[in-house]
Parts: structure tokens; C-alpha cells; sequence
């Protein structure tokens, strides 16, 4: 698809980047509408049952982490070791859901959509006697102090207590330093070492469009995204000076800090999106990565519960919803399961809940952006009419 003669190859839309651009990076790894309708009166729609989307690959828990800190939602075609360097001969595929977010009242806005894929399975630790990377070794640690935080019942008033809700404030500060779009972009492996092949869609059959058509929505969506990242990594590097400066002068008072650990996370996550955007568009363009679709009845479900969550983000602009899910449906229809390996219920219940609360942060993001941008493209039509 997309192809042409070597000799003549050109992309077929612009690049964000010369290829050579991220070499020089810092290594961060060692949107006139009709007015508003009032909502019509709707009874609660009833749930109903749904043919599943193609099951996802077995998840696997790998005792030594890869070098990025985190093991990366890429599932391979060629039955190779996980961890291993690509060769020519494999084709790495990582899977995503493309959710079309619910029209609005206001019918002119442009289709948008969201780009969802699970997370990967918590870090575990490192064989005896291999070498575990600085940053594997602090990513984990802090995601057993989360889990520690979350599953604690310690009072208030404890130490323990005090240090799980600051680690929990810490952790949903966090959280809100990345949009719907870069949550799917830092699960992107963007290292050379890591790089994928093929980049599967799985849709919905009542999605509209054809092929192109949504190839091309893709694209735009990934150097919006991309824009975005350049400005979110400038601001969170002028940060990093007054973040740590106020931890500093707060540690008698409060010896958690926080604010550092937030900027540093929102510059992370900046750059590797942005690392990611430009790698997946320049590699569409070029053919490097191969773009497939996979319509699937059960991705409506994943389009039913976030049409849901954005209706009760704003009932005007999304009046009418088809059906409610939970997040425990959104995991079975995308065939989401445990790592493979696990043999503590305590961990399959915590690897559970904590995809439960991705799906429902993540949604729950999407929709609220999606206000947001209805809004906005709402205010810039009237000033100009």
C-alpha cells in the first residue's frame, strides 16, 4: 500500500522531523454549528451482547525487564524470544484499538478518534545475577510503592498511612501530565531495538470510511500529537529548575516531595511521544511500518462505554449513548488477560484492577479533551459569524 519504485519513493504527506532529528535528543531511557440541543429523554439502554474482537497475544511476565524499564505492548508474528533484537526476517506487531469518539449535537466538528492499547504487565524483578538498568530498577520500585499505596489499609494518622496517600497523590499527579493520545504514544516502542513492523487496527464494523480514508485520519491524529509533544517537552523542561527548587524548600515541612517526580514524568512522557509520533509517521510514509485494519464486532463494545463516558461528561453535547459497559466488558471484549506465569491470586487481582483503572482513566481523558475540543471549535464559530 503506498508503494512506489525505491528510486522515486517520496512520503505522501509531510514528516514532522528529519529522519536524523531524534539522534540528538536527550536519552530520557539509562480542533455555523448548530445551537446546543437540550437532551432528550432517554430510558437507560440495556447492554447488549456483542461478538468479541480477535483475542490479543498472550502477555508474558519476563524476569528481566527490557532496557527501556518497561516491557512493551508488541506481540510477535514470527514466534521469537520477546526480548530479542528484530531481524529482517520478524515482523513485530503491535496491536491497538481505534475508537471513534461519539458525534456531537454539533454535527460540523471533524470525526476524531481514540488510539487505545493495554498496558504492559508490571515490571518484575531481575534474574540473580543479571544486570538491571538504573531506570528498570526505580520504574519498578516505584510501581511496587503504588501498588503497596493502594492496597494498604493503614490509618490516616500512621506514617505508612501518610506516605501511601502521598504516593497515591503523587501517582494521579502523575497521570494528568499526559493526555488520551500520549498515554497510547509512551506504549509505543521507540527504540531501534524495540521498533515494530506493522502497526494493526482493530475497529468497530460500524465505523465509516474507507482504508485510506482512516489511514489518513491516523496520520493527522499523530502529527497533532506530535506538535503537541515538542510544546509539552519545552515547558516541562523550564519547570524541572522551580519543581525541584520548591521540593527542596518543602522537604522539613513535607519529606515526600512530588512535584519534581510530576515535571520529570511529564517530560518523559513528552519526549517519548514525541520520539513516538514522528517514528510511526515517518515509517507510514516511507512503508517501514505496515498499516493493517481489522474490523471487529467486539471493538463496539470499547466504542459503546467511551460514547458513555463522554455523555456523562456533558449530556448536551452527547444526549444519546447505545449502551453501558463496565470496565471488566471493555477487558474481555479486546481479550485482554494476565500475564502468562502468574501464580499469586494477589497478583492476578492486582494486574486486574490495575488494567480495570487504566481503561477507566484513559476513556475518561478521551472524553473530556473531546468536550474541550467540541467547546472550543463551538466559541471559535461564533466569533466568527
Amino acid at each position: 500500500m503506498f508503494a512506489a519504485p525505491p528510486a522515486q519513493r517520496q512520503p505522501s504527506f509531510p514528516l514532522p522531523y528529519d529522519r536524523h532529528y531524534y539522534a540528538e535528543l536527550p536519552d530520557l531511557n539509562d480542533y455555523a454549528p448548530a445551537p446546543r440541543q437540550a437532551p432528550r429523554s432517554t430510558s437507560r439502554p440495556v447492554s447488549t451482547a456483542s461478538e468479541k474482537a480477535p483475542s490479543l497475544p498472550p502477555r508474558t511476565q519476563t524476569a528481566t525487564p527490557p532496557a527501556s524499564g518497561r516491557s512493551s505492548p508488541i506481540f510477535e508474528t514470527s514466534g521469537s524470544a520477546p526480548r530479542s533484537p528484530p531481524a529482517a526476517s520478524k515482523v513485530k506487531t503491535l496491536t491497538a484499538y481505534l475508537v471513534p469518539l461519539p458525534t456531537p449535537t454539533t454535527s460540523s466538528i471533524p470525526r476524531r478518534f481514540l488510539l487505545y492499547t493495554p498496558p504492559a504487565a508490571p515490571l518484575s524483578a531481575p534474574v540473580v545475577g543479571t544486570t538491571e538498568p538504573r531506570l528498570t530498577k526505580l520504574q519498578r520500585k516505584w510501581e511496587a510503592e503504588v501498588r503497596e499505596a493502594k492496597e494498604s489499609d493503614a490509618k490516616f494518622r500512621s506514617w505508612k498511612g501518610v506516605k501511601g496517600r502521598a504516593t497515591k497523590g503523587i501517582d494521579w499527579g502523575m497521570s494528568k501530565t499526559r493526555g488520551a493520545d500520549m498515554e497510547f504514544l509512551t506504549r509505543v516502542p521507540s527504540d531501534k531495538d524495540e521498533g515494530i513492523t506493522e502497526l494493526n487496527l482493530i475497529y468497530p464494523q460500524s465505523m465509516a470510511g474507507t482504508e485510506e480514508e482512516i489511514r489518513a485520519e491516523v496520520v493527522e491524529s499523530l502529527l497533532r500529537s506530535h506538535t503537541k509533544a515538542k510544546k509539552d517537552a519545552i515547558i516541562a523542561t523550564g519547570l524541572l529548575p522551580v519543581t525541584g527548587l520548591i521540593d527542596l524548600l518543602a522537604t522539613p515541612v513535607w519529606p515526600f516531595g512530588g512535584l519534581l517526580e510530576v515535571d520529570a514524568v511529564w517530560l518523559y512522557a513528552s519526549v517519548k511521544g514525541k520520539k513516538a509520533s514522528g517514528r510511526l509517521t515517518t515509517g507510514l510514509a516511507e512503508d517501514e511500518i505496515k498499516l493493517s485494519f481489522t474490523r471487529a464486532d467486539g471493538a463496539t463494545v470499547v466504542e459503546q462505554y467511551l460514547a458513555a463516558r463522554c455523555h456523562e461528561t456533558d449530556r448536551a453535547l452527547f444526549p444519546s449513548i447505545d449502551a453501558y459497559h463496565s470496565e471488566t466488558d471493555v477487558l474481555e471484549a479486546i481479550g485482554w488477560t494476565v500475564s502468562s506465569g502468574l501464580q499469586s491470586h494477589e497478583d492476578m487481582q492486582w494486574e486486574t484492577r490495575r488494567a480495570r483503572e487504566d481503561v477507566k482513566m484513559v476513556m475518561g481523558k478521551a472524553a473530556k479533551e473531546w468536550r474541550s475540543t467540541v467547546v472550543k471549535a463551538e466559541q471559535e464559530a461564533s466569533k466568527a459569524s
